[in-house]
């Protein structure tokens, strides 16, 4: 990981209430540790249950 991409990456892609995310990234292995590295990020729209009308 270079420097540039050290921080809270919670700054740059928010996450924003419960729902379903699409996270868009690679699987690193840090410090024998996976992670996501991150490259984009979006909440995903939910269709209504007809179920429930």
């Amino acid at each position: 990981m270079s420097e540039k991409q050290v921080g809270l990456p919670l700054a740059k892609f928010p996450l924003r209430g419960a729902g379903l995310y699409l996270i868009e990234g690679k699987v690193i292995l840090e410090y024998g540790c996976p992670s996501i590295e991150v490259i984009r990020c979006g909440k995903m729209p939910l269709k209504p249950d007809p179920r429930s009308e």
